[in-house]
């Protein structure tokens, strides 16, 4: 008994009768005589009993639904199968395209092969390029055997499936079902709303039949909502269970070529028998980035250059330019006529010269010193001199 119920001592002694229904307890003569509790004793009243007794027979018109379509987070429709349906076409037939160029390229390797070995064997082959052919040789070989392992790993794995049989027949069969199933339910539908719809057209209304009624429609309608949940989830089921089968085969054919790959790359090891043919061989990658990274350090040289001269202002103008041009080609008005006056001058004295030619008949022998006339004049000191410079 909990102690926060009120006790037979705490009441008034004229209240005492009365501690059994507020302590909802009773008292019983045991078989000694004493009084013993009884505790949980019911004290609803008759109203209170009925209306328990009638909710527990009676239940709500309304029921929740189990299953709805909002409780999908992604619905599958008809569109999405479809579209499901022609990629997994596709890459049956992208993957059968595949496994034919492998098996060409298999038989391509094969050829080259062999060509390398017949020309090694050839007269004037030296045997150390005898010897690297046949290294190259070997490892073409190599490679045409990985291609053809892989090309009937591709076919059996990604060719040969029954995936999209599979699906297209457990598609076709989801759809069928469910067509089937919910022609039925909409037609049990009907039915009871016919038989509802009677009900609500009689003058003397049984409640108790309509609220049967009433609750069937309900729970046909949840049947019907029930079947649709299904049917959108078992489609989705159906197209996650095919992708993750298509993903299963093409991880196993990935590690398959990774591990083809890996064995042939090997063959570039130390020790893998390629030593003596990689010897002089050029490292095609490098020498393409380190061309990439010449032809972009001269855009880059070529943009700073042009930024710099933009900045400073020292580029030259096809204005400046053709300015300059026209100065350094062209003569002034002022040269030309200066020119012209030279010319008329010189061919005045020109002129002047031929006139005294032509009137001047006269002419001289070249005098010596001892032809040269006396004058009487004439210092003999000035006679020395002249004689000396004429020796010299």
């Amino acid at each position: 008994m909990s102690s926060n119920l009120p006790t037979p001592e705490r009441l008034p002694p004229h209240l005492s009768e009365f501690s059994s229904i507020v302590n909802n307890t009773q008292l019983e003569i045991s078989t000694n005589g004493t009084p013993k509790t009884v505790s949980n004793v019911d004290v609803t009243t008759p109203f209170q009993r009925l209306s328990v007794s009638q909710n527990s027979r009676r239940p709500s018109s309304i029921n929740s639904v189990g299953s709805s379509i909002a409780d999908l987070e992604t619905l599958i429709t008809q569109k999405d199968v479809k579209s499901t349906k022609e990629t997994l076409k596709n890459l049956a037939q992208a993957s059968a395209r595949y496994h034919k160029s492998l098996t060409e390229n298999s038989q391509d390797s094969g050829d080259i092969a062999h060509l390398l070995e017949k020309l090694a064997k050839l007269k004037g082959c030296n045997d150390d390029t005898s010897m690297k052919l046949l290294s190259s040789s070997g490892l073409f070989h190599l490679i045409s055997n990985h291609q053809l392992i892989l090309a009937k790993i591709i076919k059996d794995t990604l060719v040969n499936n029954n995936i999209l049989s599979e699906f297209d027949e457990d598609s076709k069969k989801l759809y069928s079902e469910f067509k089937l199933k919910n022609k039925q339910e909409n037609a049990n539908l009907k039915r009871r709303e016919r038989v509802n719809s009677k009900l609500l057209k009689k003058h003397d209304k049984n409640l108790v039949s309509y609220r049967d009624s009433l609750n069937s429609l309900q729970d046909q309608l949840n049947v019907i909502e029930t079947l649709r949940f299904n049917f959108f989830k078992d489609s989705y089921d159906l197209v996650d269970r095919t992708s993750a089968h298509v993903l299963k085969n093409f991880a196993d054919v990935s590690m398959a070529q990774i591990e083809l790959f890996e064995n042939i790359a090997r063959k570039g090891w130390s020790g893998g028998g390629l030593d003596d043919l990689l010897i002089g061989a050029d490292d095609m990658f490098s020498k393409s980035a380190v061309g990439e990274d010449e032809q972009g350090d001269e855009r880059n040289e070529d943009e700073a250059e042009c930024s710099t001269n933009i900045t400073t202002g020292s580029v030259p103008t096809m204005k400046s330019n053709v300015s300059n041009f026209r100065k350094d080609s062209v003569p002034t008005s002022t040269s030309s006529n200066d020119n012209d006056n030279t010319n008329e001058e010189q061919e005045e004295e020109e002129g002047e010269n031929e006139e005294d030619d032509i009137y001047n008949n006269s002419f001289s022998l070249p005098l010596t010193h001892g032809d040269e006339p006396y004058n009487e004049n004439t210092n003999p000191d000035e006679l020395d001199s002249i004689d000396k410079s004429s020796n010299l």
